[in-house]
């Protein structure tokens, strides 16, 4: 649970943030800073250090210092490793001597610091002592700053998500024991599945007022990295971010890996060599377009090594996450083996061991394979034996039904709600249908069964408007831009990513109504079933007054009737 309460937290702060806005000046700078960081990785002179201490000075217009963003270089793991206590180590103490002495929040980011460890012996004896020293150098370089008004504001940002091979197997036993020897052993199972399809890192960069870059990364950097990206990007001031929007570990420079020692291993390191030196590059580009001195390339275009689709941040996601800011978690579990699915070389001991890992999903499978439902005619008492006799593919199906309806029924019994509802159901077994045997059947159910997913979780935050929109003349699309500041299907979007469903949904749920030119079979074949739902009469709005438009001798409209009639008689909306 951790990670959407971090997630909704931060969201919240945004939204907050953005209602109290107000004019700001800004200002940048640095200083080499000698006697604070040292390189604790290579042996070879002369040793890459990232010296520099570089800070955003934030005022109000009437000069007074609001926030000051500090980046540095290096662990802050100074406190002896024999005291258990949490600590924010050196960063603490700084902050506090930045903050008690300029009034200004103090907000820390750490730079590239994967071969990078302070100083903190003589003359800054102790954490405490080394945080304020650096505290000093910060005030003394913010007070001679002169933040100055914006004449043209701007922040431009791109996002990109790469898959590099990576260099360790965790489905190897030895590995994993360890693994499991080297870390808490409660943290393999995160490397198991973060690693799953390679080792996936995130790049964040942002140009700021056209002339100060960001560049953040999900792992730790080794400082040569951030030397050359910032000598080679020719901005007024680069920041290097890293620990961000993730953690994959670290990244050696391709030299460091030739010299091996601790963070150039394969053992802290997976992923490929050669791996931050293409992200870097990345990054470089990206600011040179941003700059207008390289053309832009495709959205879609892919690199080599990457899997990679670059977004512009637009507010479409602010907008969704302040609407569903109470949404709550889907199960993990259950997102986790639709991935195991779609790898023909899962087993079914592996999908059960997933499964067994929450109690309650496995309690479910129990008791869906032992319902009337199934017609099993012996008593089922384990999930292998489930997935065994049903299937794991028919299992899943039944739990990603199971699961979405309880989290519609948290909108109560209401029209609306059953509507909306059957008119899910109707189009995933529709899409089932239409998929045929081609082995993407279980894909196109639940891609059906999530396309409206907006549009159920908009009525779980707000069940009365819906009813409303059933008894007024007006559009529901109008209602929820009205009402919620974001459409169902950019809610849809919203939702799927962050459930971590698989991300060909994500198009499904934003254009099932209007597939584009080049859109995926799926989102068209997901056009259709909806289609076939709405003519079958499983609408959210009745037409004419509504019934089902289909005879007995229509066997496809019979059959989608006859299925969501024996769910609802086994397990109620």
């Amino acid at each position: 649970m951790y990670y959407p309460v971090l997630e909704d937290n931060i969201v919240a702060a945004i939204v907050e943030a953005n209602s109290k806005l107000t004019a700001a000046r800004l200002a940048t700078g640095t200083v080499q800073l000698q006697g604070f960081n040292r390189n604790r990785q290579t042996k070879i002179e002369p040793k890459p250090v990232d010296r520099e201490l570089a800070i955003l000075r934030i005022d109000d217009n009437s000069g007074k210092p609001v926030a000051i963003v500090v980046n540095f270089t290096g662990h802050p793991t100074t406190i002896p490793s024999s005291v258990l206590k949490f600590s924010a180590d050196y960063v603490g103490a700084m902050k506090s001597e930045v903050t008690s002495r300029t009034g200004a929040a103090t907000l820390f980011m750490q730079g590239a610091a994967g071969d990078q460890s302070v100083l903190p012996d003589d003359p800054h004896k102790g954490y405490e002592a080394f945080g304020k020293a650096l505290g000093d150098e910060v005030v003394k370089l913010a007070s001679g700053l002169e933040p100055k008004d914006v004449a043209n504001p701007s922040l431009e940002v791109k996002e990109d998500r790469f898959r590099f091979s990576s260099r360790i197997d965790l489905s190897n036993p030895m590995v994993m024991a360890a693994y499991q020897k080297a870390f808490f052993p409660e943290l393999i199972p995160n490397f198991v599945d973060e690693y799953a399809d390679g080792v996936r890192p995130r790049l964040t960069v942002a140009l700021l007022n056209g002339d100060v870059a960001m560049v953040g990364v999900s792992g730790e950097f080794f400082a040569n990295h951030a030397l050359r990206l910032k000598a080679r990007a020719r901005v007024k001031q680069l920041f290097f971010f890293g620990y961000s929007n993730g953690y994959h570990q670290y990244f050696p420079t391709i030299e460091a890996v030739a010299e091996g020692g601790y963070g150039a291993d394969q053992g802290v390191s997976p992923v490929a060599v050669g791996a931050g030196e293409q992200i870097m590059n990345t990054a470089l580009i990206w600011i040179y377009q941003m700059l207008g001195k390289i053309k832009q390339q495709s959205a879609r275009a892919n690199h080599s090594g990457t899997d990679k689709t670059v977004v512009l941040v637009t507010d479409r996601s602010l907008r969704a996450s302040a609407a569903l800011k109470n949404l709550p978690a889907f199960p993990y579990v259950l997102a986790r083996v639709v991935d195991l699915l779609a790898d023909d070389a899962s087993s079914i001991r592996t999908i059960a061991d997933t499964l067994k890992t929450d109690a309650a999903l496995s309690a479910e499978v129990l008791r869906l394979v032992n319902s009337p439902l199934m017609s099993v005619r012996c008593n089922v008492t384990s999930v292998v034996q489930a997935l065994a006799l049903l299937g794991a593919r028919r299992v899943t199906v039944l739990l990603m039904t199971l699961g979405l309806s309880r989290f519609a029924g948290r909108a109560g019994k209401s029209e609306a709600m059953r509507r909306l509802w059957r008119h899910n159901l109707a189009c995933a077994l529709a899409a089932r249908h239409l998929a045929g045997g081609d082995g993407d059947s279980s894909e196109a159910y639940y891609a059906g069964l999530f396309h409206d997913v907006g549009r159920l979780a908009l009525l779980v935050q707000e069940p009365a408007l819906y009813d409303q929109a059933l008894t007024s003349n007006g559009s529901v699309d109008e209602l929820e831009l009205s009402h919620f500041g974001v459409n169902h299907c950019e809610a849809g979007a919203w939702v799927i990513e962050k459930w971590k469903l698989p991300k060909a949904f994500i198009e499904v749920a934003l254009y099932h109504h209007s597939p584009k030119p080049n859109a995926t079979k799926l989102t068209v074949l997901v056009h259709t079933a909806c289609d076939i739902a709405d003519s079958l009469g499983f609408t959210l709005v009745p037409v004419n007054g509504g019934g089902n438009e289909f005879g007995p001798a229509d066997e496809l409209g019979f059959s989608i009737a006859l299925a969501i009639n024996a769910w609802e008689c086994e397990y109620g909306l």
